[in-house]
């Protein structure tokens, strides 16, 4: 089975940075993948580097066999970015016959394709003047009207409520269909545990992690977080060096502390001035990627 990308080495650089540096990567079909990090991580850079756009980069892409352009010219990749793909000064119906009439589709009527996306409502409203997550719709819409085995979205649910993101991911899946391959950035963690066979985990343009949801788990499942209410306040440095882990967060009286030793640290907590309230729970994927605010990681 061949995949239906492959990165091999991409670098991107700004200025004298490199946003994205050597990053590696395969997709393959019926594969949903997750792409995460903080912001400035380099997800949105590296999404539009493998489509081909955005500054000039070193490395190799392909996508079903093809150079980004060629393969985008051809039908093999559809995808939303964050900005752009938008008239707006057309209404939602007018925009979507417009598309239609590019992709040299029907969509099986205007109509039956708002129905569809639930757009229906919005029917005649420019799209100037939309919400952000109905503009964030439309895009995906659009996006999901082709036939491509490839699919880039970038951040697909940003500015949705809590239903207009089920209903998006229920559009997305639909379209996957098992055969389709799925590329996506979220800020999201849940939406990476529920929708992804694999997250890539991105740190100042370089890969992390990029491995199962369960293998992420199960290969920190002896990281503890505890929080705690101190008697006393204590220094980020000064708990940091009682606790030995940089995994710590203080505010005021208020102290996280990411460990896999959490008996030694609240037994640490104890003689330094006790405390008030304590809570132990197992780390959060969250925690787990991003760490603990302030904290090391």
């Amino acid at each position: 089975m061949h995949p239906l990308l492959e990165i091999e080495g991409l670098t991107v650089t700004l200025g004298d940075r490199d946003i994205v540096s050597g990053v590696s990567l395969s997709v393959q079909p019926g594969e949903s993948v997750a792409l995460l990090g903080a912001n400035g991580a380099g997800k949105t850079t590296l999404l539009d580097a493998a489509l081909g756009i955005g500054p000039s980069s070193t490395g190799w892409v392909s996508m079903s066999g093809l150079p980004p352009a060629q393969a985008v010219a051809a039908g093999r990749v559809t995808a939303c970015l964050q900005d752009g793909g938008l008239l707006h000064d057309l209404t939602v119906a007018a925009m979507i016959d417009y598309f239609a009439t590019l992709a040299g589709t029907s969509f099986g009527g205007v109509d039956r394709f708002m129905d569809r996306f639930g757009l229906t409502a919005v029917a005649k409203s420019k799209i100037a003047v939309l919400s952000g997550g109905e503009r964030r719709r439309l895009q995906v819409a659009l996006a999901l009207s082709t036939a491509a085995p490839l699919v880039i979205l970038d951040e697909p649910t940003a500015a949705m409520d809590v239903e207009a993101r089920a209903a998006i991911w229920d559009y997305i899946l639909e379209y996957l269909d098992g055969e389709r391959a799925l590329l996506f950035s979220t800020h999201l963690i849940e939406e990476a545990e529920r929708y992804a066979d694999r997250v890539i985990f991105l740190r100042q343009g370089s890969i992390v992690h990029d491995t199962t949801v369960s293998a992420l788990r199960a290969d920190h499942a002896e990281l503890s977080v505890i929080t705690a209410r101190l008697r006393q306040p204590c220094s980020t440095a000064e708990l940091r060096s009682l606790a030995g882990t940089p995994q710590v967060s203080v505010r005021g009286r208020l102290v996280e502390v990411m460990t896999r030793e959490p008996d030694a640290v609240q037994r640490i907590l104890v003689a330094h001035s006790g405390f008030d309230d304590i809570r132990v729970e197992r780390a959060s994927l969250e925690k787990i990627l991003f760490g603990t605010p302030g904290g090391e990681n």
